[in-house]
């Protein structure tokens, strides 16, 4: 950990050049993770300042698919406006790090490879594709993936076929003529790369599946092949078989429902997925409990937040009213200090509770508005343990409930 100057994006960036500038000539991997754009939608005033008074052209901007631009608030133009700055942003610092390379005579002879995680989280721009971050329709799940090496793969073009994160390390192990230990998913597309077209044509099936904890049946999945792409839907109030079935060669923005044109199909493609689920349950360590130590070799601070929530009530899990608890484990016996965050604050008088395997504290709070708590020198033994913390509101009537923090940051004294 690093204390630092700067807005995020750029402060990467220059240890990422840094790194490039003193390496000398030795071959390197650099992983550089930018955290941007992303919610708090923070961003530098200069770059802000471009689309500060961007207007929003909604005729413009929707192009066939789904359009929620009509639906967009003030809030939600300004949230758009901040994060194309970020992109611009992330743009320059690509841009100054390509310049970076150029410098150190690497540019050519060194593959760089740029892509996303999700599709959007806000409202915003995306070519008419439906759906958002958090579906895995194709406005959340199908983002940009460009690869520039010009000493091995030769002038632009666009690579047909469809591809996916889990192909990148064996792309890489077949371009540096390694083999690696472990099985993978994913498949080279090396010699598409290098201008065998035929290479990526056809054949392939990817399986999606974006859930909080545990996998449940075909919710918020997706099966996609060449031509199909087979989506059991998000909305928690459809039947665990409500699919829909979209042809992406002729309906890239998924707006007609074949499933029932296309029986077969259906009940191809949900059997292939319920075979790929089945082997990554019994895969070694994929989907096994996996406790989160409480102490670090380092001697860090272990920051629990409510993405590793479990429990039925991590549903609505950005609600102040959301509650879940976490599996945890103490690496050794000893003292271990807790600061509960809670984001808006507590709503009025109430209990506040954590209690870690059969260690339980309990604290009144009166009409506090603080939003952080601790509890100190819980005495642990080793094991694993269930996690839980809470504040329980008495009054004021209309805040009565059950409330969980949004973060727990744990401390191992020495």
């Amino acid at each position: 950990m690093v204390q630092a100057k700067g807005y995020c994006s750029d402060v990467f960036t220059d240890a990422a050049i840094d790194f490039v500038q003193t390496g000398g000539d030795q071959p390197f991997f650099l992983y550089l993770a930018f955290n941007a754009p992303h919610t708090p939608l923070e961003v530098p005033e200069e770059a802000y300042d471009r689309y500060r008074d961007m207007p929003y052209p909604f005729d413009t901007f929707a192009i066939q698919g789904s359009n929620e631009f009509e639906r967009m608030k003030p809030k939600d133009i300004e949230a758009a406006r901040k994060v194309y700055a970020m992109v611009s942003n992330i743009d320059e610092n690509v841009g100054r790090l390509q310049q970076a390379l150029k410098d150190a005579g690497m540019a050519d002879n060194t593959l760089l490879i740029f892509l996303t995680d999700n599709g959007p989280q806000q409202i915003r721009y995306k070519s008419g594709f439906y759906g958002r971050k958090g579906s895995v329709y194709e406005g959340g799940i199908r983002v940009p993936s460009f690869w520039h090496f010009p000493k091995g793969f030769g002038a632009a073009r666009d690579v047909p076929g469809i591809a996916a994160h889990i192909d990148v390390l064996p792309t890489l192990a077949e371009l540096t003529g390694t083999t690696p230990e472990a099985i993978l998913d994913g498949r080279s597309f090396l010699p598409a790369l290098t201008g065998d077209v035929a290479a990526v044509a056809g054949g392939r099936t990817l399986f999606f599946q974006w859930q909080r904890g545990y996998p449940r049946g075909f919710h918020n999945m997706a099966v996609r092949t060449d031509s199909f792409k087979l989506v059991g839907k998000y909305r928690f109030e459809k039947a665990p078989d409500d699919f829909e079935l979209f042809d992406l060669r002729t309906d890239p923005f998924e707006t007609k429902d074949l499933s029932e044109q296309y029986p077969e199909v259906v009940q191809q493609l949900s059997e292939s997925f319920l075979d790929w689920q089945a082997e990554m349950k019994v895969a070694p360590a994929l989907l096994k409990e996996h406790p989160v130590a409480l102490h670090t070799p380092e001697g860090y601070p272990v920051r629990l937040n409510r993405n590793d929530w479990k429990g039925p009530a991590t549903k609505q899990w950005s609600s102040p009213e959301a509650h879940g608890y976490w599996t945890v484990e103490v690496p050794k016996s000893g003292s271990y200090d807790f600061e509960l965050f809670f984001h808006e604050g507590l709503p009025g008088h109430g209990s506040l509770n954590l209690k870690v395997g059969t260690e339980q504290r309990e604290v009144i709070v009166r009409d506090s508005i603080t939003q952080r708590f601790s509890f100190d020198d819980l005495l642990l033994r080793a094991g694993q343990y269930r996690l839980d913390a809470w504040f329980h509101c008495f009054w004021p009537k209309e805040s009565v409930g059950t409330y969980g923090p949004y973060d727990v940051t744990v401390k191992a004294q020495d």
